[in-house]
């Protein structure tokens, strides 16, 4: 017998990428129902964009009491959508997700009546480009559970309801764009919640928004509470204690919480890698090196706990082991080379910078949204004036030191760029932010041009012009040009020569569909630093111009 199947989800203000969620989910579904909850920020289009679709919708209001921009109680939110479909299964997503292409013959089963003997299903819900995942359950027959918790909210069945677990039913959370941290939102929620009724997981939520936030002696405080409290399941607990050690200043203070992480599963590696961090940063380089290379016998679980970290059994377990042989000045240069040769490197991302903490913050992102990281090698351009600090024990290209009043930015990209080995070459900055999968849309684009001078116009998220703020190039360019900008400038005005010869020598290949973000002062409002202030520099823009109108004089409108 024929089931009929119920899409019912929550949108805030989506207007942006609604449409692309409607075009995976809808056609797969008998209804979708969405309610849009926004607090009591204005609204933009994305309820006329989905009754215009043919979808069900609502609003929900947040209490009267509660006069905040965002919603106020997830779970309520969830229910009132789950409480409208009309469908015998009810399945959620959120609006930044995408329906995998087994997922769709999974739903289509379904629909046909070739559904599990269970009430509801489990299945992966996929969180990041390299296949980490964690299992939720995704889909229910009506009235067989409800929602709980006012954020990070959970599905929760009733007694008796039995699970089957579909490995094909995969969500894809895939993010458009750098979106701006919740967790301001998020912790308002929590700390809403009276202490008397606060769960321990709610004290585990609430520490991670409070780190995020930077507020430390609160993230501590509420890891210790939650510890202390019986609804803490071991993965949280886990990971809870990795957060007290991550933060306490003596040796002593931080490896006990740490020891005990490791006491409660011996067999993963975040408690052995943050004791390998936590030793760097606080200056014992041998200890570092011993945790570094426990952590790097541990194998890959068969099984993932969904606070598992995938990356420390590739990329970043590499990296922290390179970088605690490089504080004991062990040469990495030959892990590196075999690590390379192993995986195959298919794109060098090189990425200037003069600011090191934040530059280490941004290769962590673009490798994080990378499908496929080992395949990705990143170099940073640094100028030997700068201060280097940790940044120093990755791969990087020393450029010479620049006169006073000059930028070291062009010498940086051309040092980074003169050392990279892909075929296609890709130019980062302390302030661009890639999309998941990157690498794939990259490859996917320049790749059939791999063996000519070519260069890709990917979107920065803001400009319409020509420019092209993101560099991406073929080898086969940077061989033609020799270097990847004109070393007579600095700084400014030699990406906008870049772009005007690429295009008036007919090199570009158009990928404005594929979308970066660049969070900039001029265009998003972020905070202006030393960095940037050291940029705005009204002679060397004078400088610069002199220099692109010589070089360029039939360059009239760029």
């Amino acid at each position: 017998m024929k089931q009929t199947v119920t899409l019912a989800c929550i949108a805030g203000n989506e207007e942006s990428i609604i449409t692309r969620f409607l075009d995976s989910f809808q056609p797969h579904f008998d209804e979708v129902v969405m309610v849009q909850a926004i607090g009591k920020q204005p609204s933009d289009k994305t309820g006329e964009i989905v009754f215009e679709r043919g979808c069900r919708t609502a609003i929900y209001f947040n209490a009267d009491k509660n006069e905040w921009p965002h919603v106020d109680d997830f779970a309520a939110a969830r229910n009132m959508s789950f409480d409208m479909a009309t469908g015998d299964w009810i399945m959620w997503a959120d609006i930044d997700d995408l329906l995998s292409d087994s997922a769709k013959e999974v739903i289509a089963r379904i629909r046909s009546g070739d559904a599990p003997d269970a009430e509801a299903i489990q299945a992966p819900y996929v969180v990041d480009p390299q296949g980490g995942f964690a299992d939720r359950i995704r889909i229910i027959r009506k009235g067989a559970g409800r929602w709980i918790n006012a954020v990070h909210e959970d599905l929760e069945l009733k007694e008796g309801v039995r699970v089957a677990y579909s490995p094909e039913l995969q969500i894809i959370h895939a993010p458009a764009t750098n979106k701006r941290a919740s967790t301001e939102r998020n912790r308002r929620i929590l700390e809403g919640i009276p202490l008397e009724k606060r769960t321990g997981r709610e004290w585990w939520f609430l520490s991670r928004e409070c780190e995020l936030a930077g507020d430390i002696p609160k993230a501590i405080e509420a890891c210790v509470m939650a510890t202390g409290l019986p609804d803490l399941g071991d993965q949280e607990k886990y990971a809870a204690y990795l957060t007290i050690g991550r933060w306490m200043k003596t040796e002593e203070d931080f490896e006990r919480p740490l020891l005990e992480a490791m006491r409660i599963d011996p067999y993963r590696r975040e408690a052995f890698a943050e004791l390998s961090r936590t030793h760097l940063a606080r200056g014992n380089p041998a200890k570092a090196l011993s945790y570094a290379r426990l952590m790097d016998a541990i194998p890959e679980p068969p099984s993932r706990q969904w606070t598992h970290d995938a990356s420390l059994y590739g990329w970043a377990g590499h990296d922290i082991l390179c970088h605690a042989e490089s504080a004991n000045g062990i040469d990495t240069t030959r892990r590196r080379k075999q690590r390379a040769k192993q995986h195959g490197i298919r794109i060098s991302v090189i990425h200037p910078t003069c600011r090191p903490e934040q530059a280490l913050r941004v290769r962590k992102i673009w490798l994080e949204r990378a499908s496929k990281p080992q395949s990705v090698e990143y170099i940073f351009g640094i100028n030997e004036s700068d201060e280097h600090g940790e940044i120093a024990h990755y791969a990087h290209a020393m450029s010479p030191a620049v006169p006073a009043g000059y930028s070291s930015a062009v010498a940086n990209y051309n040092a980074a760029a003169a050392a990279a080995n892909a075929s296609i070459i890709i130019a980062a900055q302390d302030d661009i932010y890639p999309p998941h999968g990157w690498d794939d849309g990259v490859c996917a684009l320049l790749g059939p041009h791999i063996n000519q001078p070519k260069v890709l116009h990917v979107h920065d998220g803001f400009r319409e012009d020509g420019i092209m703020v993101i560099m991406t190039v073929t080898r086969a360019w940077l061989r033609k040009h020799g270097t990847l900008l004109c070393p007579e400038y600095d700084g400014y005005y030699s990406d906008t020569e870049y772009s005007f010869r690429a295009y008036r020598d007919g090199e570009v290949i158009d990928g404005r569909q594929l979308r970066f973000y660049h969070d900039h002062p001029a265009f998003t409002g972020a905070a202006s630093d030393e960095g940037y202030m050291r940029q705005s520099n009204p002679v060397a823009f004078a400088r610069a111009r002199e220099i692109f109108e010589r070089r360029n004089p039939e360059a009239k409108n760029w």
